[in-house]
């Protein structure tokens, strides 16, 4: 990727309106760079949370694992260089956001990665499974932490929603293995959300219906202020 486009895509990037498509964008970007130079990037943890529950869970940065290996700091100095970030020699900023090159990527399952291909490449994402399994063990242990549920919640409600992809079984595997021992846990927040969102929709569901019936008791129909 040539100077020129760089400066075009962080351009773009810097006037997107929405923060989680900045950030996505962002993340292929910076990940294109590092893949020219050999290096394939994985956007973990929150960030990868903010991209499957498209924003509502937001996380503020970007976080990004090698693949495999870690990219040396020269690698992620010509990379950061290219694009007029600052900080480092982990941690830089660009524009108003900060991304974060963490160690090796570390993974339970055999769950596949998901993408989002974007503008400037490829955004590859932490396994939904391991992602979800990890934010509700953590918001039991070592002691409840809300944060941690909020956003297992969102993430449990896309998935059992469908708008995610997710291996159920895979999920409840890695929940009952050693590491994590929260089959029990795992299974009750999964009906607990299902039950919230079946709920949720009855109500929708109970509120559009009597809406139509106002509407069939009234002679002139509903009045448009357009």
């Amino acid at each position: 990727m040539s100077p020129l486009e760089i400066q075009s895509a962080l351009t773009d990037i810097r006037m997107t309106n929405s923060e989680v498509a900045k950030s996505i964008k962002l993340a292929g970007l910076v990940g294109a760079l590092f893949s020219e130079r050999g290096w394939e990037m994985i956007t973990v943890g929150g960030s990868a949370i903010e991209a499957y529950t498209a924003g509502q869970y937001m996380s503020g940065d970007i976080d990004l694992c090698g693949k495999i290996g870690v990219p040396p700091a020269r690698i992620r100095a010509d990379v950061m260089a290219a694009l007029g970030a600052t900080g480092g020699p982990r941690s830089f900023q660009i524009n108003d956001r900060w991304v974060d090159i963490l160690g090796q990527v570390e993974r339970m399952t055999k769950a596949p990665y998901q993408s989002i291909q974007t503008p400037y490449g490829r955004v590859t994402l932490m396994p939904v499974e391991e992602l979800l399994v990890d934010r509700i063990f953590t918001s039991e242990y070592p002691q409840a932490n809300d944060e941690a549920k909020a956003c297992a919640e969102k993430l449990m409600a896309v998935c059992i929603s469908g708008n995610v992809a997710i291996d159920w079984a895979e999920a409840a595997k890695m929940a009952a293995s050693k590491e994590y021992g929260i089959s029990k846990e795992f299974t009750k927040f999964r009906d607990t959300i299902a039950k919230k969102l079946s709920t949720s929709l009855e109500n929708e569901q109970r509120k559009d219906n009597t809406d139509l019936g106002r509407m069939d008791k009234s002679s002139q129909g509903p009045s448009l202020d357009i």
